[in-house]
């Protein structure tokens, strides 16, 4: 469960954690802030938000119930 389960989700996590930094102060030094712009990042951030939410969720839904499963297969056979 650990090594099929828990560390993808755990790395997946870092890893967007890590882009959505980097693409976030990428952002501000590029282009100076107007309001129009802290408009656009808001937004864009909130997108950002979502999907790696979405994706999380799938992940939780999808292999969840498995390895749930599999300890409880686990703890039955103890």
């Amino acid at each position: 469960v650990v090594a099929c389960y828990l560390l993808p989700f755990l790395l997946m996590c870092f890893c967007h954690y890590h882009i959505c930094k980097t693409v976030r102060l990428s952002d501000v030094r590029v282009r100076p802030l107007t309001t129009y712009a802290r408009v656009l990042r808001f937004f864009s951030e909130v997108r950002t938000a979502t999907t790696v939410l979405i994706m999380i969720v799938s992940v939780i839904c999808c292999w969840g119930p498995y390895c749930f499963l599999v300890l409880l297969a686990a703890t039955r056979h103890a």
